[in-house]
């Protein structure tokens, strides 16, 4: 198979003209919605019509796998206008989406476009971030609220100037990390479990393991701190070796044993029951190939041993953890990938790039067989 022309076997893509900013799949997994820098959100069918999946044969004599050509090109996107400013999204339970950006403006978005105004506030939304129960962290430039379906307005939760973007709450629902002063950990209901500040940490992007015992944080100066918790308290604060670029991707793999990052010149994966006691050299695991170009985006696969990476030089491939093996998914040449994600299922691989181009691709499964 050429892999120059996998991507368009497989998937579908759509030139949006503004670079896409954040990525969301709404709670069915129907729509993807691609945030865009311009304040647009463009909305995609998550299935395709045409699918690879139906596309692959085996011959019977030869056992020959092949992909035919698409029959059809590829439907049109819909684009929302961008006068709101919706630079952040994030599911929002059947109503389809929840955006919003610099304006202060939020709306519920529906997969068909329809716009609803959910709130104005007078700070600039910073982040948007998914809870458990369906509810949405809503972080302004002063502030963290609440959003959750079905409420016709958004909800405060805490009022501070040390209170800011990066946000991510527990996978419990009880604990919430975020930027400000340092990077802090809170309790969301109960001031009276304390709060603990980490100054010596200014923290990027947040992520949680699924078993919610361990927080990763790529920090602004660069490199990464994992964060072991435990009934509210830190119990161990890892510095992981330095990388030669920004980490500005971090993803979890479904045992919250493997932890991948990008920002260096091959795929990252650090088994995190290595740093329950002190390790003088953390080891990693070898996967994929090392190049010339460092990785800027990241996406461990949910049901497999696999991982997406997407490099600055624009490549994107699929790869085994701890195996040299590629799936060249997207060659060198185009623009980076800025945001990258998976369906829950793992057949569909969502991504888009500095120069607006949306893709989803449709794996079909005996390709990892």
């Amino acid at each position: 198979m050429n892999a120059t022309n996998l991507i368009d076997l497989l998937g579908r893509r759509w030139a949006l003209g503004s670079a896409v900013t954040a990525i969301a799949l709404d709670a069915t997994e129907t729509t993807a919605a691609f945030a865009l820098a311009d304040g647009g959100l463009a909305l995609a069918p998550v299935a395709d019509p045409d699918s690879a999946v139906d596309r692959y044969h085996v011959a019977g004599d030869t056992g020959r796998a092949t992909i035919t050509p698409r029959r059809s090109g590829t439907a049109p996107i819909i684009v929302v206008a961008g006068e709101a400013g919706h630079r952040h999204v994030a599911a929002f339970g059947a109503a389809g989406f929840l955006a919003g950006g610099i304006s202060g403006a939020l709306n519920i978005v529906a997969p068909d476009g329809n716009t609803t105004r959910l709130a104005s506030v007078e700070q600039p939304l910073r982040a948007l971030a998914q809870m458990n129960d369906g509810s949405v962290l809503v972080a302004l430039g002063q502030a963290l609220m609440t959003a959750a379906p079905g409420d016709a307005s958004i909800h405060p939760l805490l009022q501070s100037d040390r209170a800011s973007a990066p946000v991510a709450a527990a996978p419990g629902g009880d604990w919430l990390a975020h930027g400000g002063v340092g990077l802090t950990l809170r309790h969301v209901t109960d001031p009276r479990r304390g709060v603990e500040v980490l100054t010596a940490l200014d923290p990027q992007r947040l992520t949680w393991s699924p078993d919610g015992r361990w927080l990763a944080a790529s920090l602004t100066g660069g490199g990464v701190a994992l964060l072991r918790f435990e009934n509210g308290r830190v119990l161990r604060t890892i510095g992981l070796p330095n990388y030669p670029a920004p980490v500005r991707a971090l993803s979890w793999d479904s045992t919250s044993r493997l932890l991948a990052t990008s920002g260096a010149y091959r795929i990252i994966v650090w088994p995190v029951e290595q740093f329950e006691t002190e390790v003088t050299e953390p080891r990693s695991l070898p996967t994929g190939r090392s190049g010339l170009a460092t990785v800027k985006a990241i996406a461990v696969h949910p049901q497999r041993a696999l991982i997406a990476a997407a490099y600055e030089n624009g490549m994107v491939v699929v790869a085994p953890i701890g195996e040299r093996d590629e799936l060249v998914v997207r060659t060198p040449g185009g623009d980076p990938v800025t945001e990258m994600t998976w369906s829950r299922d793992g057949q569909s691989l969502v991504f888009g790039t500095e120069a607006g181009e949306a893709s989803i691709i449709t794996f079909p499964p005996q390709l990892f067989k």
